[in-house]
């Protein structure tokens, strides 16, 4: 009898245990998700074992200094034992209960029976009578702790119990590794997602035709258009034209190692054509194939916009370094020629006042001064272009510059062609030469003319202007500040943009052979970069030229205080001159010219011998007529021991090299007299006319 009553036992435990642990199992398959399978354990626990509280602790590490609670179920009426997840340290009584859970392979029961008591601070603090633990030790991560508390009474735990809750904790063991990978992948698939979706660059992934199976959300931003209508397209259609080829060759590399590749396109976006970078990385199969490809782009418009500035920047760069270097060539050869030209010049005009007009020698000679004059002009516009043209700069108005020099302008245009004076209300003043001026309109007006051909206008107008600092970051060398605009602007044929770059280039024109020089504008550029300014130029082929030519405004004395003494035709020269000048050739010649003009004339081959004339002459010497340049000292040297033998004499400098060189010497001083070489036997006399005059 008590065999049968013992097997019906055994069996009821038995159905206990399979039927409770099916409950369980149902549990564990009911979610992949966490928390929730997790909640319908616990939940299952307190229905099966009736017990007030189940709860799941990590880690389950005596070496741990905090511990929380992730999950945690309770009966009606005992509320929470612990705020979830909230970190709490780890008591000497509670790294007991975690090492005793480890080192058992049984559940740890706290009750009467087994002498163990529950942890005083669990026991006061959470008001628990006893409790059962166990260790749940998945293969990812630290051991958990499985546990129930019984509240309401002192429980005593039996050994079906014990093996119910030792089953359960086994398959929460494995479920937990199940669980926690799938929480892992989910986790890192959010994390992915966010990444991915809240990012600037665009992420796509295309098989290997090409079509989208993957598109980030900046991607379906940027080119206005919704997921659904991308994937499964295309992505080289929305690729420019012109970059198509070079997107494909650069992909090629993606099939040999290391399986990546850089690219740079233009893209149709919603804003129109855009400039993208893009980094692709090969997805390898199995077998280390190819299979599908993840781009990660980026808009570089920007910077390829900043490039293409700073390209053209350099490009200007260069241009003006190669003008300097030309113009450095230019004015080396200007002493020697200029020399050599003022003897023919001079030697021609002497020879033309003592030969008898119309016959066939005066011609010979007319057609040898006539020569000299062309080359004297073609000689100073090298170095007009050069930036070392020697000059006279004073203060000056350039409306009233310009107004003063429009009959003559007018002339040069010829009368097909309207020219429109529109001058700008400030009216500033520049300091510069008004030679220069009336070069910089001539060459630009001469421009414009054979630009139109025919019947057309050309308008001149000026203004000013305050430049910022904002301006000038698109113009190398341009400081900031005031200038004075001057605008030359005709409708004529336009400049293509081949030419444009090389419309100050010396030497390069578009007319044909014997039609010009090739250095009209290149003078006026450099006039313009002697004076500290800068010159633009804006046309479009059937639209017409404007040249802008910016001159620093000037803000010092007004040019109306300046006078300039009539000149006295009728004047003959009577006074003594000195002249030094170490080229033999142009010193007979000084002398001549001099002679002839009616003054005496005190010649001297260098410094040394002008003094010592200085010293010894019987009478006074009226002026210094002497070169800068010359072996012993220059003429500034000269002209200072000089003054302190004849105090109260003139001086007059002369030179055929550029300014550079003159002004280095002191001598292009606003109130210094300097006379350029070669110079006519004119233009001598009416310098001297001038120096007497004052």
């Amino acid at each position: 009898m008590s065999t049968t009553i013992t097997s019906h036992s055994a069996r009821d435990e038995y159905f206990y245990l399979l039927e409770n642990l099916d409950k369980v199992e149902r549990a564990l398959r009911k979610s992949e998700d966490f928390e929730d399978t997790i909640g319908e354990v616990l939940d299952t626990l307190l229905s099966i074992f009736e017990s007030d509280r189940a709860w799941l602790l990590y880690p389950c590490d005596p070496a741990t200094p905090t511990w929380s609670v992730p999950m945690e179920r309770t009966r009606e009426g005992y509320p929470g034992a612990l705020q979830r997840g909230k970190e709490i340290p780890t008591q000497p009584d509670v790294r007991n209960v975690f090492e005793a859970a480890l080192n058992s392979e049984d559940p740890v029961s706290y009750d009467s029976a087994s002498k163990r008591q529950v942890p005083n601070y669990v026991a006061k603090q959470y008001d628990v009578k006893s409790q059962i633990t166990t260790a749940i030790i998945p293969k990812i991560g630290k051991p958990w702790l499985l546990g129930m508390h019984q509240c309401s009474h002192e429980r005593i735990w039996t050994p079906k119990d014990k093996q119910l809750f030792q089953e359960v904790g086994r398959r929460l063991a494995d479920a937990l590794n199940t669980l926690l990978a799938l929480r892992h992948l989910k986790e890192s698939e959010e994390k992915y997602r966010l990444l991915v979706e809240n990012q600037t660059d665009l992420v796509v992934k295309v098989d290997l035709e090409g079509r989208f199976h993957f598109v980030s959300h900046s991607y379906c931003e940027m080119f206005g258009k919704e997921e659904g209508e991308l994937l499964g397209q295309q992505f080289m259609p929305m690729v420019h034209e012109g970059d198509r080829e070079q997107t494909a060759k650069a992909m090629e590399a993606l099939w040999v190692p290391p399986h990546t590749a850089y690219m740079e396109q233009r893209a149709m976006t919603k804003d129109g054509w855009r400039w993208l970078a893009w980094v692709d990385t090969a997805v390898l199969d199995e077998g280390g194939e190819v299979q599908s490809i993840i781009g990660v782009g980026r808009d570089i418009t920007a910077q390829k916009e900043a490039e293409e500035e700073q390209r053209k920047l350099q490009d200007k760069l260069l241009q003006a370094e190669k003008l300097e270097s030309i113009g450095r060539l230019a004015g080396g050869v200007a002493h020697d020629f200029n020399n050599m030209l003022g003897a023919i010049l001079g030697y021609s005009e002497l020879a033309l006042s003592e030969v008898k007009p119309g016959t066939k020698l005066h011609q010979h000679l007319l057609q040898i001064h006539k020569a000299s004059e062309r080359s004297i002009d073609l000689t100073r516009q090298l170095l007009g272009f050069a930036r070392k043209q020697t000059f006279s700069p004073k203060p000056l108005k350039v409306n009233d510059t310009i107004q003063g020099g429009l009959k003559i302008l007018t002339r040069l245009i010829g009368e097909e062609i309207e020219l429109i004076w529109a001058p700008g209300s400030d009216n500033w003043q520049v300091r510069a030469d008004p030679g220069q001026i009336d070069q910089i309109m001539a060459n630009l007006l001469i421009n414009g003319r054979d630009a139109i051909n025919g019947i057309g206008k050309i308008i001149i107008s000026t203004e000013g202007v305050d430049l910022q600092k904002g301006d000038c970051r698109n113009r190398p060398a341009v400081k900031p500040g005031q200038y004075v605009c001057i605008s030359v602007k005709d409708n004529g044929a336009g400049i293509d943009v081949e030419t444009l770059p090389h419309v100050f280039d010396p030497f390069y024109t578009t007319k044909p052979v014997g039609e010009g020089t090739g250095l009209g504008l290149a003078t006026v550029y450099g006039i313009v970069m002697q004076n500290d300014g800068f010159i633009e130029v804006e046309s479009e082929p059937g639209a017409g030229t404007t040249f802008l030519v910016y001159l620093p405004r000037y803000l010092g004395c007004d040019s109306a205080e300046i006078m300039v003494p009539e000149k006295d035709e009728s004047y003959k020269g009577q006074e003594v001159i000195m002249v030094v000048e170490d080229d033999p050739l142009i010193l007979e010649l000084a002398c001549n010219v001099l002679t002839g003009l009616g003054y005496e004339c005190l010649p001297a081959n260098k410094p040394s011998e002008a003094l010592y004339i200085a010293e010894t002459h019987a009478g006074p010497i009226d002026l210094l007529l002497t070169d800068v340049v010359m072996p012993e000292m220059n003429g500034r040297e000269l002209s200072k021991r000089f003054l302190s033998l004849h105090p109260g004499s003139k001086c007059l400098f002369m030179s055929g090299y550029d300014s550079d060189v003159v002004a280095h010497r002191g001598i292009l001083d606003q109130e210094i007299n300097f006379i350029q070489k070669p110079f006519s036997i004119n233009e001598l006399a009416n310098k001297l006319r001038e120096i007497f005059s004052k």
